[in-house]
Parts: C-alpha cells; sequence; structure tokens
C-alpha cells in the first residue's frame, strides 16, 4: 500500500506519533479534520486539473485555427500568383497570334 508516498511503515510511525502527541481522546477529532482536509485538497486538485485540460484545449484549438488561417492565406497568395502567370501566359498568346487570323470558334454552353 502507498498514499502519498507514504509505505505502511512510515504511517504506522506517523499514526504512533499523532497518539503519542495528540492524545487518543482527541484523535477521532484530528482524523476527521484531517479527512476533510485530504477531501478538500482533492476538490481542488480535480478542479485545477479540469481547467488546466480545458484550458489547453482552448488554447490548442486556438493554435490550429491560427495554421489553418496561416495555410489560407499562403493558398491564396499561390493563387494569387499562379493567377497572374495565367494571365500573363495568355496576354503573351494573344500577342503571338496572327492579327489576320479567324477568331476561335466558340464552345456551346451546357444549357442547351
Amino acid at each position: 500500500m502507498d498514499f502519498l508516498g507514504l509505505g505502511v511503515p512510515e504511517l504506522a510511525v506517523i499514526f504512533i506519533l499523532m497518539l503519542i502527541f495528540i492524545g487518543p481522546r482527541d484523535m477521532p477529532k484530528v482524523m476527521k479534520r484531517l479527512g476533510r482536509l485530504v477531501h478538500d485538497l482533492q476538490e481542488i486538485s480535480g478542479t485545477f486539473t479540469t481547467t488546466w485540460r480545458r484550458e489547453m484545449n482552448e488554447l490548442a484549438q486556438d493554435e490550429a485555427v491560427k495554421a489553418t488561417r496561416q495555410e489560407f492565406s499562403e493558398m491564396r497568395e499561390s493563387l494569387t500568383g499562379l493567377s497572374k502567370d495565367i494571365q500573363s501566359i495568355g496576354s503573351g498568346l494573344n500577342r503571338d497570334l496572327p492579327k489576320d487570323s479567324p477568331e476561335p470558334p466558340q464552345g456551346k454552353s451546357g444549357s442547351d
């Protein structure tokens, strides 16, 4: 058995010392107070742990949102550059076409 890092022999020594210094008459009162203290500490620890985990999850979500926004921003910049490249290629093709050639036929729209 291990309680707060103390084994059975250590707990027995503590119990005997408490009996000597506190006395058998006040021992139940002290143990009751000690039990309440341990219960309150466990409750505080549980609340702290729950709050900590919730905050860390929110922080992770915020970081994920920031990372996603950064990725979208980078994609937008790439697409803008790609669009400019396509436009410059198209204008270069228009310059290279002979002036007396007929216009290319327009494709039919899919609304037939």
